[in-house]
């Protein structure tokens, strides 16, 4: 039989590892057990590259094996394809931890600004602990902006220069000037304009800006003269900024202080180039300078 100090002191025991249970219960309801978007909310769909990194400059995603992609704090999660490709839907809005876990990786990288039913495409280079935007400076808040001439081919859907362009309510439509004036005035077929924008997930760019430019600008041979700056996603066939970019013998290669380099220092996924060339038929653009961008 117990006697009255031991009773006690078993009471105490025992209430004691109860709310430790308890407390412990309470800690574990994070992570995989909370919610992704709020009820009544599509959220964010992030799409996105991971790249690894090497002395030498960005390795291919095949190095780094399978990598997890995660949402700190939700369920969703995904794993990289072959390409190191991933997607995440219902991500919630606002600011999210983005989580990249695999052999010898794992790394965190916040994302800011996402806003329900936004798509956010984005190229991310990891090293052990670390995680950074790839190609995009270090504002999060760039999606990869482009900048590029083209002339009006179709209205609808809008196409100029052989890239289909969608506007909002946002969007400035400038004459030659860069005096503000009716969209109608820009978004005539055979105009040329200057187009800002940011690459959207269907290929398609949202513009930020349209100016008109002055349609004197083609040369004697009808080439469009084109130049923009992109992100290189793709090495066979070269893909910078969602464009076809093809290259010749006459093709430069510069660096980012415009000194001649050769063309593996640029040339590679991931890296944020300036392309200057000429619009062919097929509405690839012939570069006669790819520009290392910082």
């Amino acid at each position: 039989m117990l006697n009255r100090s031991s009773a006690y002191r078993y009471v105490c025991a025992f209430g004691l590892a109860a709310l430790a249970i308890a407390c412990g219960g309470n800690a574990s309801m994070t992570g995989s057990d909370a919610p992704a978007a709020a009820p009544g909310s599509r959220g964010a769909t992030i799409r996105g590259t991971v790249l690894g990194a090497a002395a030498a400059g960005d390795v291919s995603a095949s190095s780094l094996g399978t990598i997890r992609v995660s949402v700190v704090g939700t369920s969703l999660q995904a794993m990289t394809d072959s390409s190191g490709n991933f997607t995440l839907n219902g991500v919630p809005p606002g600011k999210v931890e983005l989580r990249f876990q695999g052999s010898g990786v794992d790394a965190r990288l916040t994302i800011d600004g996402l806003s329900d039913g936004q798509t956010l495409t984005l190229t991310v280079r990891v090293e052990g602990n670390n995680a950074s935007r790839v190609g995009e400076g270090d504002d999060d808040d760039e999606q990869g902006e482009v900048e590029f001439d083209g002339t009006v081919t179709l209205l609808d859907p809008l196409t100029i220069g052989g890239r289909r362009i969608t506007t909002n309510s946002a969007t400035r439509f400038l004459g030659d000037h860069n005096d503000p004036v009716p969209s109608s005035q820009v978004l005539k077929v055979g105009n040329r304009v200057e187009v800002e924008g940011r690459p959207q997930a269907d290929g398609s760019v949202l513009a930020e800006k349209i100016k008109l430019e002055d349609n004197d600008d083609n040369d004697d041979d009808g080439q469009q003269e084109v130049e923009f700056e992109g992100t290189i996603t793709q090495l066979s066939p070269l893909m910078v900024g969602g464009r076809n970019v093809v290259t010749n013998s006459a093709t430069r290669f510069l660096g980012d202080h415009n000194d001649p380099v050769p063309s593996s220092q640029v040339l590679k996924v991931g890296n944020r180039v300036e392309v200057e060339g000429r619009q062919q038929a097929d509405n690839s653009v012939l570069a006669e300078k790819i520009k290392l961008e910082d």
